[in-house]
């Protein structure tokens, strides 16, 4: 007696599962099993790995489909180990039932026995809609562990942000970290660079990335990369945060691998429109450009580099505002450059100004220090307490019933994170930091800032620019830099000894009131 002819579906919803040997194997063991004791042959099976039975477009379900169908001579018995496997959403399973009725496919179960009748269409719902709840069931509970280790400043899913990896640690369990230090170093820079400006878009860090060899084997750097690393800068500068969830941006676990200015500098570069930046080699030409004003009309100075009757091409800071009446319109680059050094050669506090604030700020630090150490004795009892509170609202927001209690102790979580995130971060400056090497870098910073300016490069002067100039300068040939408004360490002088008339005999800086002491 000729055998009818079966086929097999199986279906497992995570690629987990078949990496731990929980996938479909097992199910199609059963299938043939239950086959051969109904005497059918098996002919073909379909096996969908890492599949949402939420789903009715699968890989494999349209491979079957397109199998029956181009054997449309065939009346085949289609089995599957459970209803769970068949679908896990009521509609799905109706409409996927409906398609193997219209071919003329019967569908059987080995625990599960369909029957034409009211009762066994009941019992069949009944189960469809159970295996709906079920996952459904199953996959709040899922985002409400994960979204538990969010609120504790981890990162739950199984994508990893590159270039960190999961390991394990006793303390907190599975945690990224970037492993390969060589990577993180290089995209730590690459961000910087972004931060700065010297990169300006996201096709300048793919050839940067590339140019560095990344992977460190020749491998090409994807055009995605950038755009992936930039949406994740948050998480970079050591931060997590999970808006979808409503989780707001808090301390994570996992180790940084750029600091909070950076993220918040390229945050700011991508939330606003950027400048064009000017090309590698004028900017090494006019470090000033867009720092120093006209001092008439107070637009800032743009470069220009026009061609002689010679065919060779001059430099200059040009003031471009047609409105404006100064001349000489156009400065040359060395005149200005060397005016902008003698004013800061002229800034500097004097050598025992410079000696007699430091030993002062050495001996505040020295009190300061004391009495932190033992306020952080305090805190750190505190921060213990917090945790303590933080762990156990997290536990009851797990098992809450109800979203309204879940989302106070949410709430609750969030306060407390940020209490957390505000006592770790006020002492931590004590043990990364050495004041008094800090402080003879900045004292030194402060009393020969043009040595600095000059040993610079150009992005560099921009910073050191800003650090004196906050209000910035103007300059015209006619009055030099004017009146100027320096950074308050620059006035040492003028706090720690009484007022003194300093004339620079300079064209560019304006002279001093000639007057008695």
């Amino acid at each position: 007696m000729k055998k009818r002819k079966a086929l097999i579906y199986c279906r497992v919803s995570s690629f987990q599962q078949v990496k731990e040997g929980h996938g479909n194997d097992g199910q199609e063991d059963r299938c043939k099993g239950y086959a051969k004791t109904k005497g059918y042959q098996v002919v073909k099976v379909f096996r969908d790995e890492g599949i949402s039975g939420s789903l009715f477009d699968r890989p494999s379900m349209k491979d079957l489909l397109l199998f029956v169908d181009s054997n449309n001579h065939e009346k085949y018995v289609l089995i599957f180990d459970d209803l769970k496997r068949f679908a896990r959403d009521i509609v799905v399973h109706i409409k996927l039932k409906s398609e193997f009725q219209s071919r003329g496919i019967v569908i059987e179960c080995p625990n599960f026995n369909f029957e034409d009748s009211p009762e066994s269409e009941f019992a069949e719902n009944i189960l469809a809609s159970a295996a709906q709840y079920e996952r459904k069931s199953n996959a709040q509970q899922v985002i409400n562990k994960q979204k538990a280790r969010l609120l504790r400043g981890y990162w739950p899913f199984g994508a990893k942000i590159f270039p960190y990896e999961f390991i394990t640690t006793e303390e907190h369990g599975k945690l990224l970290h970037p492993t390969n230090k060589r990577m993180a170093s290089i995209i730590a820079d690459c961000l910087l660079r972004f931060a700065d400006g010297r990169l300006t878009n996201k096709a300048e860090m793919q050839i940067y990335l590339q140019d560095r060899d990344l992977y460190g084997d020749g491998s090409e750097v994807k055009k995605g990369l950038p755009e992936r690393i930039l949406s994740h800068v948050w998480f970079f500068a050591g931060y997590i945060e999970f808006p979808k969830w409503g989780v707001s941006r808090r301390d994570g676990h996992h180790k940084p691998i750029i600091g909070e200015e950076i993220s918040r500098r390229i945050e700011d570069r991508l939330n606003n429109k950027q400048s064009r930046k000017l090309c590698k080699n004028k900017s090494d030409i006019f470090p000033l450009r867009k720092l120093v004003k006209c001092g008439c009309c107070q637009k800032d100075y743009t470069s220009s580099s026009p061609t002689n009757g010679s065919g060779v091409k001059v430099y200059r800071y040009t003031c471009n505002n047609s409105q404006c009446k100064v001349k000489p319109k156009n400065i040359e680059p060395d005149l200005l450059h060397g005016e902008y050094y003698k004013l800061l050669t002229v800034i500097s506090p004097e050598k025992e100004i410079i000696d007699f604030a430091e030993a002062i700020a050495e001996d505040l630090w020295k009190d300061k220090e004391m009495n932190m150490v033992q306020s952080k004795k305090d805190q750190e009892k505190n921060l213990n307490l917090i945790i303590g509170e933080i762990e156990k609202c997290v536990d009851l927001a797990v098992r809450a019933s109800g979203d309204v209690m879940r989302e106070k102790y949410e709430a609750r979580v969030e306060s407390l994170e940020k209490q957390k995130g505000e006592l770790e971060g006020k002492f931590d400056y004590l043990e990364d930091v050495n004041f008094i090497d800090a402080l003879e870098c900045a004292m030194d910073f402060i009393g020969t800032p043009q040595k600095y300016w000059q040993e610079s490069g150009v992005d560099n002067k921009r910073r050191i620019h800003g650090l004196i100039f906050p209000e910035g300068l103007s300059f015209d040939m006619k009055n030099g830099f004017g009146t100027v408004e320096k950074a308050l360490p620059f006035m040492l002088n003028e706090a720690l000894c009484e007022p003194r008339a300093r004339q620079v005999e300079m064209a560019g800086v304006e002279p001093a009131s000639r007057g008695d002491d």
